[in-house]
């Protein structure tokens, strides 16, 4: 349910973004920022440390498990939302 609402609100963001071709531009722009600001926002408590930062991206990417283990998970989770 809230992937489905993430996604359809980003898709209506981007619609607004499509009308004439200054405001267009001027809203994209005012989005990309917004984006890009909430990012850094989120990741402001870990800058503190390099060993933070990389501890954070390896959560964020668990290579080290495998990429069957990650990608099978993410199967059997979309599968047990369907049954």
């Amino acid at each position: 349910m809230p992937e489905a609402f993430i996604r359809s609100f980003t898709v209506l963001l981007l619609l607004q973004c499509i009308t004439d071709v200054v405001v267009r531009i001027w809203r994209l722009l005012c989005l990309s920022l917004v984006v890009m600001a909430t990012f850094a926002v989120c990741w402001f408590p870990f800058l503190t440390s390099k060993e933070l930062v990389f501890q954070v991206i390896h959560r964020l990417f668990p290579f080290a498990r495998g990429l069957f283990e990650v990608c099978g998970l993410d199967i059997m989770t979309s599968c047990a939302n369907v049954v």
